[in-house]
């Protein structure tokens, strides 16, 4: 009886596992979506995958919620003393068994895929963290009276502007 309990908490943690994965997976799509438009320029695109991504988030809590339960349930039917085990320490306690096998399979997959989300998640940064210096650049740029230097087309300096900038032109 106790081992059909084992098995069966083992399962129902084997599927929170696998929505925990499918949440990262969606997470990371996500990710190489937002870089795919920061990258276009395509600020509308960026809107609307920050939106699909809040609802990813939201639907995270839940998912760590039943991994969470399943995790205790199968660490209290495996004797562990600890309230909060992690999955290392309960694969450890179930041994040898193709149960323990299954969930350290799971574990390895799942840790990958959060790499990989944090990696993408880190280019992402980056590459915000450049359209934003770009951005500050072109602004002082046009807001900077002061200077009296620019650029020409070919890359030369141009130093007889009069301190007026290519927003003066415009205006």
């Amino acid at each position: 009886m106790v081992r059909t309990n084992i098995i069966s908490l083992t399962t129902a943690l084997s599927a929170a596992l696998s929505a925990s994965e499918a949440t990262v997976l969606s997470l990371l799509e996500s990710a190489r979506r937002k870089e795919a438009l920061l990258r276009a320029g395509d600020i509308e695109g960026l809107k609307e995958a920050v939106e699909h991504e809040e609802e990813l988030i939201a639907s995270i809590k839940q998912v760590d919620e039943l991994r969470e339960e399943k995790s205790k349930a199968l660490a209290e039917a495996l004797g562990l003393p600890d309230e909060n085990p992690s999955l290392r320490d309960i694969i450890e306690a179930m041994g040898d068994s193709p149960q323990a096998k299954g969930l350290s399979e799971q574990r390895e997959k799942l840790k990958k895929s959060l790499a990989l989300l944090e990696m993408h998640n880190a280019r992402v940064k980056h590459l915000l963290e450049l359209k934003k210096e770009y951005a500050e650049y072109m602004l002082g740029v046009l807001r900077d009276p002061d200077r009296r230097s620019m650029y020409l087309h070919n890359g030369a300096r141009d130093d007889g502007d009069d301190g007026r900038r290519i927003f003066d032109f415009h205006v």
